[in-house]
């Protein structure tokens, strides 16, 4: 076996150990990221009151917000791990 082949399998080898600790920390950041997204979709409404929106007009507004960011937010991260995909396989 060519000493390439070695190492490619010891990283395959440890990157499958250690994948547990990848979903830890996924779900930790995806946890963070959803308590700061609903704190600022808590707070949309009143501050949107006080600076003068009707109320018919409000809550379509932050309807619509949070389709949009959720939707460009998606895309972006898509976009940013299909950029980094090919790099995390060389590692």
């Amino acid at each position: 076996m060519p000493p390439d082949s070695d190492v490619r399998e010891t990283r395959d080898r440890v990157g499958r150990a250690d994948w547990k600790r990848i979903v830890v920390v996924f779900w930790l950041t995806s946890m963070i990221e959803g308590l700061g997204v609903s704190q600022v979709f808590s707070f949309l409404a009143p501050y949107l009151r006080e600076m003068g929106v009707p109320d018919a007009e409000r809550i379509p507004f932050v309807g619509l917000f949070s389709a949009l960011l959720v939707t460009v937010l998606n895309f972006l991260v898509d976009l940013c791990y299909g950029a980094l995909d090919p790099r995390a396989r060389l590692v």
